[in-house]
């Protein structure tokens, strides 16, 4: 497996975030409006009400449902009785809803004289929204062994007043490439402009190129992995792009890792606000993972960026119950229910000091950490370092090029300049607190006044 994959996915662990390129982490202590990693185990994902009515907006927009007040679709895992009366209930089926006979019935209700709406029907129907019928039982059963099982129906509030359709709605993931820019960009801009209100000015296909689309991470294909390592799409960046009767109306963009998968960005059309697409998007990235951990049981956490308690338009995501909030300071894992009331009351609060916080918690919480962090010499992982030092000229002539080079450790660097091994030391130590163990090799360029 491509070594970078595997270092973004634990630097995700230690706070930092990819924009393009670049990665960077904010420093908490000096933030006005702390920023905290938030992440969801999703085979603990309990969906809210508001989540379990997304099934029935996807029919109700698509024109196979009237609009009604419908009752959301409750969600159970099946009992073994159920499984022995349900023989055609495959065994990977982890969830099934008796919610077609309600849904039928408000059906009905809504048209009256209309023809009436078998359970088995709606159960159908909700099986392409996407879901399994389980024969023999009006059940819709959401399967975790396919990745186009939504472990959570997923979609809108419901559709503008022409819904009567049929419609066609599709979802299609392409590795992240300059050619999907013609494709994605007018949408991008839209949305910058109407829901962020960014000048146009501002908005670029460049601008686009270097955020969503440029990536360090590497492209691995599952056949190029051991069995088990790999979910069946491959590890890299990916755009998810939600096409409804022709037309692109969401996109994300999203980097699967070995241990997760991190969701970049959301941009859909403000047209369509009422549909609630940021939700249709976030579900179906929770019921990605949960089928993908089928393939590749490491990859169970869905990563949504950073949590800020004092921005309204980042409180969404601890909707997504039951997440952790990073404690960088502490390097653990925070249940977000044990500190929310500490957030509000104080955004800057450090998680793991709030009264209660960490009680409990098992090994799953802690952020793994490379090297010993009980070494009785601090700086022992930087002196083994190997420095790929380049000197130049101070002459503007001479200005970029190299005259020396090589690798060194940091004790031989000491010896032929301590002054300078000294500077540098102090230099990573802050570093190295934020990241735990450095890469064995960094590239450095040095003054010239270092004698090589």
């Amino acid at each position: 497996m491509e070594r970078i994959n595997v270092i973004s996915g634990q630097l995700l662990d230690l706070g930092w975030r990819r924009s393009g390129h670049l990665l960077y982490r904010p420093i908490l202590e000096r933030s006005c409006c702390p920023p905290h990693t938030i992440r969801l185990a999703v085979e603990k994902f309990q969906p809210s009400k508001s989540q379990e009515k997304a099934a029935i907006g996807d029919l109700v927009a698509a024109g196979q449902l009237p609009p009604a007040p419908y009752p959301p679709p409750r969600l159970a895992r099946p009992t073994e009785k159920l499984r022995a009366r349900v023989k055609a209930l495959a065994p990977d089926v982890a969830f099934t809803s008796p919610a077609a006979l309600p849904i039928a019935a408000a059906a009905r209700n809504a048209v009256p004289g209309a023809p009436a709406l078998a359970a088995e029907e709606v159960a159908a129907r909700l099986s392409a929204a996407p879901c399994e019928c389980a024969n023999g039982d009006a059940r819709p059963a959401v399967p975790l062994g396919e990745a186009r099982a939504a472990g959570k129906p997923a979609g809108g509030r419901g559709a503008p007043g022409d819904c009567a359709g049929p419609h066609r709605f599709e979802v299609v993931t392409l590795p992240s490439s300059h050619k999907v820019v013609a494709v994605e960009y007018p949408l991008y801009r839209k949305y910058q402009m109407l829901h962020h209100h960014q000048p146009a000015e501002e908005v670029s296909k460049r601008g686009f190129r270097r955020f969503l689309v440029d990536t360090p991470l590497a492209s691995v294909r599952q056949e190029d992995c051991a069995s088990g390592e790999c979910p069946p799409c491959g590890f890299g960046t990916f755009h998810q792009q939600y096409w409804l009767d022709g037309m692109l109306v969401a996109v994300a963009v999203l980097d699967v890792l070995p241990r997760c998968l991190s969701s970049k960005y959301v941009f859909w059309d403000p047209d369509l606000a009422h549909l609630s697409l940021g939700k249709l998007t976030a579900l179906r990235e929770i019921a990605w993972v949960q089928a993908a951990s089928c393939a590749c049981p490491r990859l169970r956490y869905y990563y949504q960026g950073y949590y800020i308690e004092s921005c309204m338009r980042m409180r969404y995501k601890a909707e997504y119950a039951p997440s952790d909030l990073l404690c960088s300071r502490a390097g653990v894992w925070v249940p977000f229910e044990r500190v929310a009331a500490a957030l509000r009351a104080d955004p800057g609060c450090v998680l793991s000091q709030v009264p209660h916080a960490l009680d409990g918690l098992g090994e799953e919480y802690l952020v793994p950490r490379r090297g010993d962090p009980h070494a009785d010499d601090p700086d022992a992982g930087l002196r083994k370092l190997q420095l790929f030092v380049g000197s130049s000229r101070g002459g503007q002539a001479d200005a970029g090029k190299q005259v020396a080079s090589g690798y060194l450790q940091m004790d031989q660097l000491a010896a032929l300049d301590a002054e300078a091994a000294a500077a540098l030391l102090e230099a990573l130590r802050p570093w190295q607190r934020l990241v735990g163990d450095l890469p064995e090799r960094c590239m450095l360029f040095l003054p010239a006044t270092l004698k090589m």
